[in-house]
């Protein structure tokens, strides 16, 4: 046995120098083998020495782990197969997948040498362990997969051009919208023909600027690694979609000519993104604008009319003629009147953009809202010289549930714009009209219509958007915050009501707008006709006032105003105090609370009150009278213990509603 594994040894030694594991050699004459072991391999399921075939075959078959490895195995010791592969002098070679003694999985490639010696068929068995290669080519190959995974994940179309030799070959090829079978091999000028067929007229001139062969050609030559180009291609579809190419050069060692490979994708979703950001960017700069407009004209806004009161007072400290004294407080009070219609259109946008509005839904009178708004508009209107004018058309019901505060400041916005834009002569006119009529509820149709300068389509487009204000020679002394027509509209859909313009450069303006009103009952009518009465009249002898107030100045107005109606009025300066006179002092019909103060806040003291064990100190009217005038300020005061909410600078009306409301003798 050692002579013939030293014979094995010198003859096939070559095998052994490299990568050769062991060796069988097998004499199909003999039906037997003898095997030789390379020392410095180890992972072998035969161990050395000699033996039967068939021995050798029963033994090995339950290491292959592959049915068709077993097959091969025994059918290549067919004798009259192997008599013929010797004489011919074959070589085979494959690979199979064994289990070792470990039970570990390992890869053997075997390579067979048929040769005849002595007159006797041998089979030469080289056998080598590739496990290593086969887990690195697997890695390999999982991350080639990946990768084209990837790749194709982004492009629909992989295409391999041979620009020297004029072809073109798909990879891959998804149509826009439609999965294209099959292999695509064309000229390269054919593909550039078809292309050019398919994409957007504008944007043909800059593809065959990138990808006509001569193009590409020069680009490559000229040391570019890649060509790129974005356009409008026809999808089958039927519409024009965003696209992409991309083509980079691959280098041939054997030889010069120019080969690439091109990615093209679509990019529907990336160009519509940057619509988007422009858009959004482009709405973000007239934002802008608009606020920095809005700042500069409130600086003017609030400039003149403290102007106006600052000299007006100081004229009239210096004067001794009572008529020109009242005419300067008269002033005075416009001025003032401005300043805070300008703060609350500032705090209503607010609260309309914080969802914030609150409507209420009273009995009001149509007749006395008409009146109202007369009273406001009408002296305006003649001092400029402008014709104004109410019509009412078919009007059938006086009584309506609704918010007519709100439906007051949409109208009075809608008005006072048309008279800043009308010039001295013109007409402004509000006609109201009863557009249809149901059961319970009624459609009324506001139309306020104008012969003032007009706005231009473009600024209709944008009109309705805060602190917007259109520009041009005829308006730019035409003064206002540019909110009235926003706060409007967004009040109209708010009610659940519609507001529709039209207007033309130097004709006019007509805004229309309609809501729907709940109609009161007859029983309400009557109600509301028999509580109604003038309050500025009314005295409240005897009843005495705790005024709650830090501010000495608001402090002394508010007395001055509560005393003119023979009310009692004593006075804290801060919560804490509030709560010593409440305890200390004799019980008092109603108490008016400022919110923010030093020492104890208006909250934390109406708590405190109303957790004083007893009924007065659970009943008495308790109302904030507070700055602070969004809903979520009037819902902490409510939620406190509060009555009810009067909003700072006070308004006289509703002073003497609250008044009537909680210290009237029932």
């Amino acid at each position: 046995m050692e002579k013939d594994k030293n014979e094995i040894l010198t003859k096939y030694s070559f095998m052994f120098q490299d990568f050769c594991d062991y060796i069988l050699d097998v004499d199909m004459e003999a039906e037997e083998y003898v095997r030789v072991q390379n020392k410095s391999k180890l992972h072998t399921i035969v161990n050395e020495g000699m033996g039967a075939i068939k021995e050798l075959y029963k033994f090995a078959k339950p290491h292959f782990l592959r049915q068709e490895d077993s097959e091969y195995i025994e059918a290549m010791f067919n004798r009259g197969d192997v008599v013929e592969k010797a004489r011919s002098g074959v070589v085979e070679s494959r690979e199979f997948l064994l289990k070792d003694f470990s039970d570990q999985c390992r890869w053997k490639r075997i390579v067979f040498y048929y040769r005849i010696e002595q007159e006797k068929p041998h089979i030469i068995l080289a056998v080598t362990d590739i496990t290593k290669m086969k887990k690195k080519e697997e890695l390999d190959l999982l991350q080639q997969q990946y990768l084209y995974a990837a790749v194709f994940n982004i492009y629909p179309l992989v295409a391999s051009i041979d620009v020297t030799n004029n072809k073109f070959s798909t990879i891959r090829f998804e149509e826009y919208t439609q999965k294209q079978s099959g292999k695509i091999e064309m000229s390269l000028d054919e593909v550039i023909e078809l292309a050019v067929s398919q994409i957007h007229p504008d944007d043909v001139e800059g593809f065959l600027n990138k990808f006509s062969r001569k193009k590409q050609e020069e680009a490559f030559l000229d040391g570019a690694a890649q060509i790129y180009y974005e356009f409008r291609f026809l999808g089958v579809d039927g519409k024009y979609h965003w696209g992409s190419l991309l083509s980079t050069r691959i280098f041939n060692q054997y030889d010069d000519e120019l080969c690439q490979i091109t990615f093209g994708r679509y990019m529907d979703d990336e160009k519509q993104t940057e619509q988007n950001l422009r858009d959004a960017l482009y709405t973000a700069e007239e934002a802008s604008n608009a606020k920095s407009d809005f700042l500069s004209n409130m600086s003017h806004e609030i400039r003149t009319p403290m102007n106006a009161i600052i000299g007006m007072t100081e004229l009239a400290k210096t004067s001794d003629d009572m008529t020109y004294v009242r005419e300067c407080i008269g002033k005075i009070e416009n001025s003032a009147q401005y300043l805070l219609t300008l703060i609350n259109d500032i705090l209503d946008m607010s609260k309309i953009e914080h969802n914030q509005v609150i409507l209420s839904n009273e009995i009001f009178c149509l007749e006395e809202l008409v009146s109202n708004i007369y009273t406001i508009i009408e002296p305006q209107a003649r001092s400029k010289n402008i014709h104004f004018k109410i019509k009412e058309r078919g009007i059938t019901v006086r009584y309506y549930y609704g918010d007519t505060l709100r439906v007051k400041q949409i109208l009075i916005n809608l008005l006072s714009n048309a008279l800043k834009f009308t010039d001295k002569g013109g007409t402004v006119q509000l006609k109201i009209i009863e557009t249809h009529k149901n059961e319970d509820s009624v459609f009324l149709g506001f139309i306020v219509k104008d012969t003032g300068i007009g706005m231009s389509p473009e600024f209709l487009e944008k009109m309705y958007q805060p602190f917007v204000q259109e520009r041009n020679d005829r308006k730019r002394n035409k003064s206002g915050t540019g909110l009235g027509l926003s706060i409007a509209k967004n009040l109209v859909g708010l009610m659940d009501g519609h507001m529709q313009v039209e207007s033309k450069l130097g004709v006019g303006t007509k805004f229309q707008v309609e809501l729907k009103l709940k109609i009161a009952t007859k029983e309400e009518e009557e109600r509301k006709e028999k509580t109604q009465k003038p309050l500025e009249n009314v005295m409240y002898d005897g009843k005495r006032v705790l005024l709650v107030e830090d501010n000495e100045l608001n402090q002394e107005i508010a007395v001055a105003l509560l005393e003119k109606k023979h009310i009692l009025v004593e006075c804290a300066s801060d919560g804490q105090e509030a709560i010593e006179m409440f305890k200390t002092k004799e019980p008092y019909d109603l108490i008016l609370m400022d919110i923010m103060m030093p020492v104890k806040d208006g909250l934390e003291a109406t708590k405190e009150i109303r957790s004083i064990p007893s009924r007065y100190a659970r009943n008495v009217p308790i109302v904030a009278m507070s700055a602070n005038a969004f809903s979520t300020d009037i819902a902490k005061s409510l939620a406190h213990g509060m009555n009810d909410h009067l909003v700072k600078p006070i308004n006289i009306k509703h002073l003497n509603e609250i008044l009537d409301k909680y210290l009237r003798s029932k």
